[in-house]
């Protein structure tokens, strides 16, 4: 449950807090926790302007660490922020925290003006983001105490909290595929049900999910693995 009163530091740090919670325990992608978090701040952001500025600067400096920023989120802020009386934070906040609020703020909407925008309003995982998520997740797994198996099944159950678009699904199985063969962890059934996911696949359900050269690259990593697959007679 939210603290009450929380100051500068605390509503940073609280913000922070949220955001980790969201990923680790719900299993939400990077773009997704940050909204999570926001909107539970909504009840206190909307009448006091001390949290409302922290929050949405805190915010803005996060989502300014994916790749893309969702077509409705530059605007958003913008209003949050012109929603603010600052007159008042000046009474709230000692001088260098006001002063540290305002550099951090003005940092935000410089850095939205030129940011990558993508047209999807969905948080998702960005394609290069997932691969490099799962492949940090398996490369952190204590292999020696678990079989083929049971690292096959943490990474799906791991992943499988969030609910996946067409293109994060291929590229889950895709990425846990590349995982499993390059190590010969290759006792699992998951493998198969990669390969039949892999097969089915249809192009056209990315949709404008990735970039052509994402799209690309994806087709090539699924070309390889079934190929290795193949040649395993799995």
């Amino acid at each position: 449950m939210m603290s009450e009163e929380l100051n500068y530091e605390e509503l940073l740090q609280e913000f922070d807090e949220y955001v980790q919670d969201y990923i680790n325990d719900n299993g939400y992608n990077s773009t997704h926790a940050k909204i999570a978090a926001r909107d539970d701040f909504e009840y206190e952001m909307k009448d006091n302007d001390l949290v409302r500025a922290v929050i949405i600067m805190r915010f803005g400096e996060l989502l300014l660490e994916e790749p893309y920023l969702l077509q409705v989120a530059p605007n958003d802020i913008h209003k949050q922020f012109n929603s603010i009386n600052y007159e008042v934070l000046k009474s709230h906040l000692p001088y260098h925290q006001y002063q540290d609020l305002i550099s951090r703020t003005q940092i935000v909407l410089e850095k939205i003006k030129k940011h990558p925008i993508t047209p999807n309003n969905i948080a998702r995982w960005f394609y290069h983001q997932l691969i490099e998520v799962i492949k940090n997740y398996y490369n952190n797994l204590s292999k020696n105490e678990l079989n083929d198996n049971e690292i096959a099944k943490d990474i799906l159950f791991k992943f499988h909290m969030a609910k996946f678009t067409a293109g994060e699904k291929i590229n889950l199985y895709t990425t846990l595929a590349e995982c499993l063969l390059q190590d010969n962890l290759i006792k699992t059934e998951k493998l198969q049900e990669a390969k039949a996911i892999l097969q089915e696949f249809n192009p056209e359900w990315l949709g404008d999910s990735y970039t052509e050269e994402e799209k690309q690259h994806l087709f090539k990593r699924i070309h390889n693995v079934l190929e290795r697959l193949d040649e395993l007679n799995i």
